[in-house]
């Protein structure tokens, strides 16, 4: 097949004072856009330790918010286990006046609508 045959690579030229021109300033333009491209990285790294900053920050206050909760609703239970207690006792005592009062009540109740009493 004649397309074979590896082409020679081309030479390259010999810079002239137009090509040096071209070849400089898209170094120094190259140059620049590294320049603003590492001082974005650097702000983005900064940023990125800041919020990492206020996320631990908002972790502990998390943890302590949680703490508290916990505190709380510890605190609540033992205050409806003391209700729940206040109110047996309570509704004990009352079942207890109620039958001293009817002791008491119904002999005269009898006496009055003129039922034979016990």
């Amino acid at each position: 097949m004649p397309n074979d045959k590896p082409k020679p690579e081309p030479k390259p030229s010999v810079p002239t004072p137009d090509n040096f021109g071209l070849v400089a300033k898209a170094v120094f333009d190259m140059r620049g856009e590294l320049g603003k491209q590492s001082q974005l990285c650097e702000t983005l790294d900064r940023h990125y330790m800041e919020q990492r900053e206020d996320i631990r920050t908002l972790e502990k206050l998390v943890e302590t918010q949680v703490l508290e909760l916990k505190t709380s609703i510890k605190a609540m239970n033992r205050t409806m286990y003391a209700g729940w207690i206040l109110l047996l006792a309570m509704g004990g005592a009352v079942a207890w006046l109620i039958l001293r009062v009817w002791e008491i009540l119904l002999p005269f109740l009898q006496v009055k609508l003129g039922l034979p009493a016990r």
